[in-house]
């Protein structure tokens, strides 16, 4: 059984949410400058994408086990309840971001983006819709014959979605070995036990392959940091001094790292220095006596709808340059950046925001066969 009790006190401080929300942000913004810059053929910077990319699959293994170990002690089975949250809350807003590309792809001429695969079309659409797009047992059968149709790529100008996919799988896979393997909880619904067979090759093939090489272990190092800060919040023991070595170390590490390698990768050893450090300022943090935090307001505003400027810049970006700039432009970019963000906010309004609704009526429509009661998550992700 895990190492907690009901008295366990791991609460976020605001200081600590203002920073996780700083971080969700800076991400966001990171993913659609690197894009922007590629799209409107200015520069190359892979390392935001990388290191954005790096943030939030940190972040959300981070999350997602301190929000499952609050529902260690909840009355009742909470799989269901849990994989529901988590899918209303993907959902809500990527359902319509497919929509809107696919829509884009039909109204505007705006070429053939992402890497090479078939991401067009019906197939491609059912395919992202149940986040099976890059699925490694397509990727190998298209290696092995030569033939990158049979490789199901992110709808076209959705191309970041294949973060998405994979996080999704990932948040199955531990929900199943959290709730069912450590809490004992029965599954009987042989749509749920069919998934095993979805994720099982996603989220092997992400620890060591896919766009990311290895994201699945980047969660899980996230997890376990997670899962760190729930046994020992509450302990006096732990010191703040031992969260400034963490950082040094971290911080010393992530350096060599980048002088060893030369440039920043998707590679483990300098994603745990980078972890350290995150994770180390998180902790330090959460001993901070200050109670309130200058700019949290306007963090906690572009924090809030930093998922839905993900799954829109890059669309967005797209349609800017082909159909009105054509060529690299500053003033095109620019103007790009503004309209993702309006976009974004607009499609947090419009869907995002909502999600606790949808989860409470799938819950409602389910009830009689998989679920007891909806209890959505009570840290915000």
């Amino acid at each position: 059984m895990l190492n907690i009790s009901p008295e366990t006190p791991y609460e976020i401080s605001p200081l600590q949410r203002t920073y996780l929300d700083f971080l969700r942000a800076a991400a966001a913004t990171m993913v659609m400058v690197e894009h922007g810059l590629e799209i409107f053929r200015i520069k190359s910077v892979t390392y935001l994408g990388i290191s954005a990319v790096t943030v939030f699959f940190l972040l959300s293994g981070f999350l997602i086990t301190v929000a499952a170990c609050r529902r260690v002690y909840l009355p009742g089975p909470q799989f269901a309840p849990f994989m529901i949250d988590r899918t209303a809350r993907i959902y809500t807003a990527y359902v319509p971001a497919i929509g809107l590309a696919i829509l884009v792809n039909l109204v505007f001429s705006v070429g053939q983006w992402g890497e090479p695969g078939t991401n067009t079309g019906f197939g491609a659409a059912v395919f992202n819709l149940l986040m099976l797009e890059d699925y490694p047992l397509l990727q190998i059968a298209a290696k092995l014959t030569h033939n990158d149709a049979i490789r199901i790529h992110a709808y076209n100008t959705a191309e970041p979605f294949w973060t998405v996919s994979i996080e999704y799988w990932i948040y199955l896979a531990f929900s199943l070995t959290f709730f069912v393997g450590i809490r004992k909880e029965r599954i009987r619904n042989p749509v749920v036990l069919l998934s095993v067979v979805a994720f099982v090759p996603v989220v092997l093939y992400s620890s060591f392959a896919n766009a990311g090489q290895c994201l699945s272990l980047v969660w899980t190092i996230g997890s376990v940091f997670g899962y760190v800060f729930v046994i020992t919040s509450g302990n006096g023991a732990y010191g703040v001094k031992r969260y400034y070595i963490l950082v040094l170390v971290g911080a010393i590490g992530f350096a060599g790292r980048l002088l060893k390698t030369g440039e920043l990768a998707y590679e483990l050893q300098t994603i745990a220095f980078m972890a350290m450090c995150l994770f180390g300022i998180f902790m330090i943090l959460g001993r901070s006596p200050a109670k309130r935090v200058a700019l949290a307001k306007p963090i906690a505003f572009v924090a809030s709808y930093s998922y839905s400027l993900y799954l829109v810049h890059n669309t967005t970006i797209i349609v800017i340059y082909t159909q009105v700039f054509r060529s690299p432009s500053l003033a095109g970019l620019f103007l790009a950046w503004a309209v993702s963000h309006l976009l974004a906010f607009a499609f947090y309004l419009c869907f995002e925001r909502h999600h606790y609704r949808v989860g409470a009526y799938v819950s409602a429509r389910l009830k009689n066969t998989v679920i007891t009661a909806y209890t959505p998550s009570l840290i915000r992700t």
